[in-house]
Order: structure tokens, then sequence, then C-alpha cells
């Protein structure tokens, strides 16, 4: 059972129904990887993937710790707890893919400003916060539902584990660690 599969390797993620866990796989599998996934008839084929997959995205494969598995898991969970919508997900919320693929911006400002003065924004700077290289994401909260959508034009990587923060975000926090 495919669900199964996925939650064999995401354990972590308990809440999520099969659908879930399956459309979270457009944050980690290219297109490739999630055609040859769907194609896998018993369980133990698809948990054999998953580790597999897992084990060679592993930045540090000496130790037991896989860091970018890890990462990705606590994104997960943070999107979840903060960006949690009553239809959606945190994680499929603009914030939360946006934290998954570039993880927590350096600075957050939250305004209102507008016309009438009504409408929420939050603006995510990433980069040189006080500099020429910072990169600024609005996102705006139109009918003050908590719903924010993102209204700066970004263009994602092709997959969570292309994005170019994460060698830097898994030194930091492994010196942290």
């Amino acid at each position: 059972m495919r669900a199964a599969a996925v939650l064999a390797l995401f354990v972590l993620l308990p809440q999520m129904s099969g659908e879930e866990i399956d459309a979270a796989y457009e944050y980690l599998f290219t297109p490739e990887q999630r055609a040859a996934f769907d194609q896998l008839a018993s369980q133990q084929e698809k948990d054999g993937f998953l580790n597999e997959f897992w084990q060679n995205q592993d930045p540090s494969p000496e130790t037991d710790y896989n860091e970018l598995r890890e990462l990705f898991r606590r994104r997960i969970e943070f999107a979840d707890f903060y960006y949690d919508l009553d239809l959606e997900r945190g994680w499929r919320s603009d914030r939360g893919k946006v934290l998954i693929f570039f993880g927590h911006p350096g600075m957050i400002r939250r305004s209102r400003f507008g016309p009438f003065d009504d409408s929420k924004h939050e603006i995510w700077i990433y980069g040189d916060i006080h500099g020429e290289n910072k990169v600024e994401l609005v996102f705006e909260d139109e009918f003050d539902s908590g719903d924010f959508v993102l209204r700066t034009q970004v263009v994602f990587p092709k997959q969570f584990l292309l994005s170019p923060e994460l060698p830097r975000i898994i030194k930091e926090e492994a010196e942290t660690r």
C-alpha cells in the first residue's frame, strides 16, 4: 500500500493523510523519481526506494544522522504548526512552501498598508537584511483569514534538495548541535 510505505519513512508526520504525504513528494522528488516510485508494486520496494533516496541525499553518510532528512522534517512540522489553515495544511500554504525551500527568513516585517489600510502583509527578508543583497518576499492576507498569499514572483528550485541555501544551513545547524 503506497500510503503505508510513505508512512514508514515519514513516521515523523503522523497527522498527515496518505494523499497529503504523497503531495509532499512535490518538494522532494524530481518528476523522474516520482514516476519510478509510482511504478513500484510492493511496500518493500517502496521502503527500499525511500531509504535509498535519503541515503543518497545524506550530507554526512559516515554518521547515523541524516541532516537533510531532519531539516525537511523540521520545516514541515514548523510550517504545519505556524501556518496551518482550516482547509489547508501549513506546509501546503505559500508561507510553508517558501519556508521549506528557502528556510527561515532573516527578518519578518508585519505591517498594514494599502489604500484603505485594511490589508495585512508580511514581508520576509532573506540575505543581508540591511544591505543591497537582500531579497524581500511579500505575503498578503487579503481577506483577513490568516491565509497569506505570496505576492512576489519567486522561482522555486525544481525540488527541495536543489535549494541553494541547503549547504550553508546544514553546516550552520551542525555547528549548533
